[in-house]
């Protein structure tokens, strides 16, 4: 699903939600994503790089993880308050 050299998440949530891409070197994609919906963002071989999801571009509250350069991330659930449920 996503290059080698990228760091993906995928919202399956029934639920359009803001999802962040953010790599070492600055890069950052932050986008509204509906159900299935994939955000991919350059980063740096074998490294650990930030994926985040929050309701909307006014919330507060979402939640964080580290995701690995070459895998994609899948959101399978949210809750507000900093509890995301993922898999790769």
């Amino acid at each position: 699903m996503n290059a080698e050299n990228q760091i993906c998440i995928q919202n399956k949530f029934p639920k359009e939600l803001l999802l962040s891409d953010e790599s070492k070197n600055r890069q950052r994609q932050i986008k509204m994503l509906g159900q299935n919906d994939v955000l991919c963002v350059s980063a740096s071989a074998d490294s650990s790089e930030t994926v985040s999801v929050f309701e909307n571009k006014d919330a507060l509250e979402g939640c964080s993880r580290l995701a690995k350069t070459g895998k994609t991330e899948v959101l399978i659930d949210y809750v507000s308050f900093d509890n995301c449920i993922c898999s790769d």
